[in-house]
């Protein structure tokens, strides 16, 4: 692929641009959506060549996908977190694929690390993502956990992004928090109905289920804290919508 646009979304990620940013020489065009940093995030990106566009997500990741799409000045767009890594064998692919006409896009399996331990099983054991993507032929959907919308064709790629979130309790929480609010806007505004009971059992089963249906449970401690704190995210999720759904 000979003409790339590598879109990372950043809120006050100085410090994991530094690690990511050095990496992606490859690509004909990085472009970093920076969601008003309070940190060093904007000269970070323009130190290391990155177009940076200043733009307020509002709570939509969605639509600050679609505005990097109409920023970028390539037709084939690799969105990255900036706390995921990706190695040579993705870039050897990247550089070599050559996408059919009705390909609109590509997946990956993506590795998520918790406490220095890769996570093999529960909420992201099997996780897939569709980051590449060509310019016009779709758009995101959902303001959270967003979804490719495209009348084309999405590929599996046979390599996968490395991801490393939550490098300690304190920020997990904090992210649980951000998008639990998220999750109940958006079901709010789709009225969606909640009951008193699914705040606590919907979480409880989510344990469960991850836990012990998908074997989240031979991930060691890292495994349990992850089923627990996606627990409670779930709960939060559901409280805040039950009491959106009363105001």
């Amino acid at each position: 692929m000979k003409n790339l646009t590598i879109a990372i979304l950043a809120r006050n990620e100085e410090a994991n641009l530094r690690a990511l940013l050095p990496t992606l020489k490859f690509a004909t065009e990085i472009l970093v959506i920076d969601d008003t940093s309070t940190d060093k995030t904007y000269a970070v990106a323009k130190k290391y060549g990155a177009k940076c566009s200043i733009h307020s997500l509002k709570g939509n990741f969605a639509q600050a996908r679609n505005f990097a799409l109409k920023e970028s000045r390539n037709d084939w767009v690799l969105f990255l977190d900036a706390d995921e890594k990706i190695d040579s064998t993705f870039i050897n692919w990247i550089e070599k694929v050559t996408p059919t006409s009705d390909i609109t896009a590509y997946r990956f399996g993506r590795q998520d690390w918790f406490w220095g331990k890769p996570l093999f099983h529960g909420e992201v054991g099997k996780a897939l993502v569709t980051r590449l993507v060509r310019k016009g032929e779709g758009k995101y959907l959902r303001p959270v956990h967003e979804t490719w919308e495209t009348i084309g064709k999405i590929a599996n790629a046979p390599v996968s992004i490395t991801h490393y979130p939550h490098p300690t309790i304190n920020e997990f929480l904090e992210h649980i928090n951000f998008y639990s609010s998220l999750n109940a806007n958006y079901w709010h505004s789709q009225k969606k109905a909640i009951g008193p009971l699914a705040i606590f059992f919907y979480p409880l089963g989510k344990f469960i289920w991850l836990y012990f249906i998908r074997l989240g449970i031979f991930d060691g401690e890292c495994g349990f804290v992850y089923a627990f704190m996606m627990s409670f995210h779930s709960f939060l999720s559901r409280a805040k919508l039950y009491i959106l759904n009363r105001q």
